[in-house]
């Protein structure tokens, strides 16, 4: 592969397009030995030869290539990573693909074995070498012993998909830069059952990033990018329909250098906002109906400027200061209202890398952005993120006292890390103590209105634990609806663990005297009590649900417990609740079709927001989720499910709800999201202005479905 390098590095105009390549492969190899960028510049004595060089991209390859035969490949990477963090080099040098330059004499030197050496220093480039040199030696039978490979990759969690990813760019490179051929020759890799099928997806990426550029043949590359990349639509090939549809959202996601090109955009200099302003356009031309090929053709910018806003230095992206982060911003909003999301979301991605970057790069993106609902929307993709990619308690608990106060409550709740605040507690127990119970809970709510929903709701658990704490039982005349039934949840929550299985009917009648047969926010908290009394027995909490009086097949307490499962909130004797569940992609739908059949509809029901919040998942993706279960009204719930979750999810933002649910793969499951929202916006005080509206923009017959559709999951019908 060196030689086939060596193509490339004389123009300038060709990195560019290769800069795409750098960004999505995540941090999948080896890490026994970091970088440790506090280590003197003697510690590799050669790059001082370096200093105040200028050398461009062709003078600086030739010199790691040397320095790599000299003293080996694995010395090498180390210096070149090293290096890149003194501001020795020039702007808009293109370091990862330095990185490939010493790769390739790593590979030579040790083979597959030089994966041992890597680093996921400069995005991964050494093992993205080691990977696509074992291919193109080895051929096409080396497909699944390249994937056996993957398996076994430490890092992140995205580990082995963007090994898997990094596979299609050798593929390329076998069939001589045959598309066609090349996707053809990644299908057999989607039988295999790790990832959830996604293996075939991954390698489609890599297939079309390599395209982008030719970075291992330049000359089969130049031969047959004329049969792919049509001058008259910038979107081929992602539209020319030799990909299958379930990946073509991938290809559109690494389209973006050849969008740029076809936009004017001159590599050599810092893009014109009048030629991002048309490379954004190009989006806009997939069909309004392909929402996920949209979503992700917008993202792919944003991938692009966090390397273009930093002059392409991949190793120094986490010391982003505010200027840069502040133009990836500027250049996300010169996208139309659709796509500015999509193009944060993406760049916010690139900047927190699975948590392999220093987090403070994330945060400070977040806090540079002057619309309020775009803030908010990067925090809580953010706090989304670090809930999937880190374990570490420490991590979370650090990384939430880190973040703006506001968003705080929200991220301990999200992160597991949720505990009894004594001096919010002590405060409410010495106003009721003060002014009585009634009095006291009309100031708190009258406090914590101006709070997002998920603190509101946080705070009113607070408050029902002072409640009881001072009136007992009595607190069920107290509590009422408000804060998604926040008060009454922690009341009965407590009750429960205090009296035990009593005093449930008693609380039971109790809910249904205040509330009616239908105020079912009450028995919801129930059932989160039942699951912890039970030591989160599922089979044993729902059974208990099943003596109450409520026997429909949604909400209640059933709904309760099945929301304990995905989501702890009850304290232990330290404050403390359980952390969130795990997501195990190998059984996406756990514990779905393992619990009596009676309970498994709201189970399929409320495991959308779980998806949703446990995993990294695109709506779209959500949907795919739900459309593989077979049977037709579980799946049809699930479909429901996806837009109650986005309620809560986007903190009852209308216009983000109503995205996620155009991404689902079809219209008919699309209403089916939107009028989940809809009983959801019904559902919470506040919001009911929205319950029609997010139905209101469909065709009118279509409209009226949603509104139908609403109504009978309002009433719990769920058989036609």
């Amino acid at each position: 592969m060196s030689n086939k390098l060596k193509n490339i590095i004389s123009n300038q105009k060709d990195l560019f397009l290769f800069f795409g390549i750098i960004l999505i492969l995540g941090t999948f190899l080896l890490k026994d030995s970091p970088i440790n960028k506090s280590v003197s510049r003697n510690t590799y004595a050669e790059i001082a030869f370096l200093q105040n060089k200028n050398f461009n991209f062709a003078e600086l390859s030739k010199f790691f290539a040397k320095l790599a035969k000299d003293k080996g490949g694995d010395y090498a990477y180390r210096a070149l990573a090293y290096t890149t963090t003194q501001s020795i080099f020039p702007p808009n040098i293109d370091t990862h693909l330095l990185g490939h330059v010493v790769g390739d004499e790593l590979f030579k030197q040790k083979g597959l074995s030089g994966m041992q050496f890597c680093t996921d220093d400069l995005r991964n480039a050494c093992s993205h070498s080691i990977v696509v040199g074992g291919l193109l030696s080895e051929g096409v039978s080396a497909i699944n012993k390249m994937v056996k490979v993957c398996k076994t990759a430490p890092g992140g969690k995205g580990a082995y998909r963007m090994c898997v990813h990094g596979l299609g760019h050798g593929v390329l490179a076998f069939t001589d830069y045959d598309m066609r051929k090349a996707v053809e020759l990644c299908k057999p890799v989607a039988t295999l059952p790790d990832y959830s099928n996604m293996e075939f997806v991954e390698c489609i990426g890599g297939i079309t990033m390599e395209m982008m550029a030719g970075v291992n043949d330049k000359q089969a590359w130049e031969r047959e990018k004329v049969n792919y990349f049509k001058v008259y639509d910038p979107l081929a090939p992602c539209n020319l329909g030799f990909i299958p549809e379930k990946a073509v959202y991938i290809c559109y996601t690494f389209l973006t250098p050849h969008l740029f090109e076809s936009a004017g955009v001159d590599p050599r200099e810092r893009p014109l906002p009048m030629h991002l302003k048309k490379a954004f356009t190009f989006c806009e031309k997939i069909l309004v109906g392909e929402n996920r090929n949209r979503e992700s053709c917008f993202g792919g910018f944003g991938k692009e400027f966090v390397v273009l806003a930093n002059e392409r230095n991949v190793q120094s992206v986490e010391d982003m200061d505010s200027g840069k982060l502040t133009k990836i911003y500027e250049w996300c909003n010169l996208a139309i209202n659709e796509g500015v999301e999509s193009c944060l979301y993406s760049a916010l991605q690139s900047l927190f890398w699975g948590g392999e970057n220093k987090r403070d790069v994330a945060i400070h993106f977040c806090t540079i952005m002057t619309d309020k609902q775009k803030e908010s929307f990067c925090f809580q993709s953010l706090i989304k993120a670090v809930s999937y990619y880190i374990d570490d308690s420490n991590y979370r608990a650090e990384f939430c006292l880190e973040i703006p106060e506001s968003y705080r409550q929200q991220c301990n709740l999200r992160l597991g890390l949720t505990a009894k605040d004594k001096s919010i507690t002590n405060k409410w127990v010495s106003m009721i103590d003060k002014i009585g119970a009634e009095a006291a809970y009309q100031k708190f709510k009258q406090e914590n209105s101006g709070q997002d929903q998920e603190s509101q709701h946080l705070n009113a658990h607070e408050f029902g634990i002072a409640l009881y704490e001072k009136v007992g039982m009595k607190g069920v005349a107290v509590c009422d609806s408000s804060f998604g039934y926040g008060c009454y949840h922690q009341l009965l929550l407590t009750a429960i663990a205090e009296q035990g299985l009593s005093v449930v009917h008693e609380l039971d009648q109790a809910c249904i005297k205040k509330f009616g047969e239908r105020g079912l926010g009450c028995q919801h908290g129930i059932g989160h009590g039942l699951l912890d009394y039970y030591g989160y027995s599922l089979d044993k909490a729902l059974a208990m649900c099943a003596t109450m009086q409520w026997q429909k097949p949604l909400f209640g307490c059933q709904s309760g417990v099945f929301m304990e499962n995905n989501f702890p909130i009850v304290l232990n004797e330290n404050g403390e609740s359980k952390p969130m569940r795990q997501f195990n992609q190998q059984a996406p739908y756990e514990p779905c079709f393992d619990v009596e059949k009676r309970f498994q509809y709201s189970c399929f029901y409320l495991q959308p927001e779980w998806w949703d919040q446990a995993t990294d998942l695109s709506y779209a993706q959500l949907g795919q989720l739900c459309l593989r279960i077979e049977e037709k009204v579980r799946r049809e719930l699930c479909f429901r499910g996806v837009g109650t979750g986005a309620v809560s999810t986007t903190n009852f933002d209308l216009s983000s709800v109503i995205k996620a649910c155009r991404s689902m793969p079809s219209l008919e499951y699309e209403i089916m999201c939107r009028s989940g929202a809809s009983w959801t916006f019904s559902d919470n005080d506040g919001y009911q202005i929205a319950t029609n509206r997010v139905c209101e923009d469909l065709p009118q017959n279509k409209s009226n479905m949603c509104f139908e559709q609403a109504d009978r999951l309002r009433h719990a019908i769920i058989f036609n």
